[in-house]
């Protein structure tokens, strides 16, 4: 039996050693290389800071060559409605890895202020979240599977079928946005809810984000921009770091790296991204491995597009700066 098989014959026993913590305690958010261009997925707060319609499509396939590796797919709309000072947004997510599955459907607002030379939105997102558990694509140590047999996992708390419950969520958030400075802070579960499943509970725990970027303009063709993302949960700190260069506000290229120590070190990313055409944006990033796991896959794929209708969709007042919709 060659290691690969032995891999993807043992997966899900794997991937439920290390994710049995969610019995108890909740699964991570799905984590996204190209976080920089979807800030809605991460604090509600952006909802309308693209200054007009603005349409998502995000999709992330982690760790080829792993059977059952965490598939995610989002897609998101937002706008702002200047009248109202505000932004809304609705977001829809989806997210398995192996006999888990997660379904993220929110509802996000913005109150935006001027403030300083730049804008100051206070954002809040009503959630519908459900979680997903098949206990027939579980394996224990101690269990019985054989065939012909009834499914026994020598675990009461684990479930012989599939099951499912959901629970309302609350996230919050806040955005400072300039022309050159940009930053954020977001904290998801905000009343850390649980979901029942039967035989057992999952705890959403709090998740803490912040990021910022910065804009550094070469000239009047090439522009340079470093990003960080910090997440925190149950006391684990990550980092996404990077820098990106843009060429005419049309094309970018970039790399990051997710990790700050030898303990933590993830995964090396490289991006890029190319404006399809006045409304249209495509990024990708490829992801290299650079912890335990590498030797077992041969990394991971994200792909985004975005539409942006690039004018003014509701009447009032505009900000008193208003940029370029940038997506990339």
């Amino acid at each position: 039996m060659t290691r690969q098989t032995l891999l993807n014959q043992t997966l899900p026993m794997v991937l439920l050693f290390f994710l049995s913590h969610t019995l108890v305690n909740g699964q991570q958010s799905p984590q996204y290389s190209l976080f920089g261009w979807n800030k809605m997925n991460w604090n509600p707060a952006f909802a309308g800071l693209d200054h007009s319609l603005s349409v998502t499509g995000h999709v992330r396939s982690q760790w080829q060559g792993i059977s059952d590796n965490p598939e995610t797919q989002q897609i998101n709309a937002h706008f702002p409605v200047y009248f109202l000072s505000s932004g809304f947004g609705l977001l829809l997510e989806n997210d398995a890895t192996g006999p888990f599955s997660n379904l993220r459907i929110g509802l996000n607002y913005s109150y935006q202020l001027d403030l300083g030379n730049g804008i100051l939105s206070l954002g809040l997102a009503l959630e519908q979240v459900q979680r997903d558990l098949d206990g027939t694509r579980i394996l224990t140590p101690d269990g019985s599977y054989q065939d012909g047999l009834p499914l026994d996992h020598a675990d009461g708390t684990l479930p012989l079928s599939r099951v499912s419950g959901s629970t309302i969520n609350f996230s919050t958030g806040v955005y400072y946005y300039t022309e050159k400075f940009e930053a954020g802070f977001s904290i998801r579960n905000l009343t850390e809810p649980s979901i029942d499943l039967e035989t057992t509970a999952i705890l959403l725990n709090r998740h803490y984000f912040a990021f910022a970027s910065y804009d550094y303009y070469l000239g009047s063709a090439f522009m340079l921009q470093p990003a960080v993302q910090l997440s925190l949960v149950n006391g684990n700190l990550q980092t996404n770091s990077g820098v990106s260069i843009h060429y005419n506000d049309n094309i970018f290229a970039g790399a990051s790296l997710r990790g700050y120590s030898s303990s933590t070190n993830d995964a090396i990313a490289i991006m890029a991204g190319v404006k399809l055409s006045e409304n249209l944006r495509l990024a990708y990033a490829y992801d290299a491995g650079i912890s335990g796991l590498t030797n077992a896959h041969s990394g991971s794929h994200e792909i985004l597009i975005n539409f942006n209708l690039n004018k003014q969709i509701f009447g009032g007042r505009l900000p008193k700066i208003i940029y370029n919709p940038r997506s990339l």
